[in-house]
């Protein structure tokens, strides 16, 4: 009997497992195309059933003491209280909530003040991990 390939070290190109999408994110508008936590700006749309695997912030300039923001998709928040205060060029991740980390439609993920609204210096960039359940199969693509 041959050997089975279990760990599939033969083939390289695999179908996609987990997709990652990273977006700079501003306290307020400073220019087109960037998402804006004041005015709860919409970062990306991610695809039909989709499954949000984690939220992380990468500050690059923090904000004042104990100011966060959430994450939500589809209107619920799923990424809640990120540290925007938190040292530059760290990643910090909020609390994932499992209720509305998925979606069979797709939806918005949208950025808006936490508890403690960022203030104007605030800079920093969203790392949403996602995975596309529709697209993990585990088969070879060519």
């Amino acid at each position: 009997m041959a050997a089975t390939d279990t760990k599939r070290t033969g083939l390289h190109n695999q179908k996609r497992g987990v997709c990652v999408f990273v977006s700079e994110v501003l306290a307020s508008a400073a220019a087109d195309g960037i998402a804006t936590v004041s005015d709860g700006s919409t970062v990306c749309t991610l695809p039909d059933k989709s499954a949000i695997i984690s939220v992380k912030l990468l500050v690059q300039t923090a904000s004042a003491s104990s100011d966060t923001l959430d994450v939500s998709y589809n209107g619920t928040v799923v990424a809640n209280e990120l540290t925007a205060d938190a040292t530059a060029n760290d990643f910090y991740s909020g609390t994932v909530l499992a209720a509305g980390a998925y979606s069979a439609t797709g939806g918005d993920i949208v950025v808006l003040d936490g508890s403690q609204p960022v203030d104007a210096n605030f800079r920093g960039r969203l790392v949403v991990e996602y995975v596309e359940l529709d697209k993990v199969t585990g088969e070879y693509t060519a």
